[in-house]
């Protein structure tokens, strides 16, 4: 069960991530810039969280508790296992 909430979750913020991202290319943001040097530095605030989600997702994928019995994970390997 926490599979499917963790993929619905993934779905919900890719699909906002890509409108985010799909409007700062677009110059569809509020106070958006046409000189080239704004823009750049624009679509790097866009990509930054963006990429950063994408660090939280997977490490949230790998803590979840169907995860931990994996004999590959580090929680198994150590002994750790879910309660």
């Amino acid at each position: 069960m926490s599979d499917l909430f963790f993929w619905v979750a993934t779905a919900i913020c890719a699909v906002a991530q890509v409108a985010v991202v799909r409007a700062a290319l677009a110059g569809r943001t509020p106070g958006a810039s046409s000189s080239a040097v704004a823009r750049t530095r624009e679509f790097f605030w866009v990509i930054l969280p963006a990429a950063l989600l994408a660090l939280l997702l997977l490490w949230t994928w790998r803590s979840l508790p169907a995860r931990a019995l994996e004999p590959n994970t580090p929680a198994a390997s150590a002994g750790l296992h879910a309660s």
